[in-house]
């Protein structure tokens, strides 16, 4: 026999929080590469029309990536549990 584990005392299905728990981490990583290519292309873009070089700011890509990569999806799910949508 298997030793209850806290989400199966708790009635919950362990496949079931793993799924979520994927979901979560999909969602991230693919907010972070979205994000990191376009804030790459749009650095790209502002530094050919602002300075006449076109220079991509890497630094600046990959923490913005990492940021709302994790912020995006934390929200999104937030949301989701709650039920609640703003609108004005």
């Amino acid at each position: 026999t298997q030793k209850p584990t806290d989400c199966t005392r708790i009635g919950a299905n362990p496949r079931t929080i793993d799924v979520k728990r994927a979901r979560i981490v999909i969602d991230g990583v693919l907010t972070f590469a979205i994000v990191f290519v376009i804030s790459a292309v749009v650095s790209y873009f502002y530094s050919l029309i602002a300075h006449g070089a076109g220079v991509v700011d890497w630094g600046t890509a990959v923490r913005l990536g990492i940021i709302l990569g994790i912020v995006l999806p934390y929200l999104h799910r937030r949301e989701s549990k709650t039920g609640e949508h703003e609108t004005k």
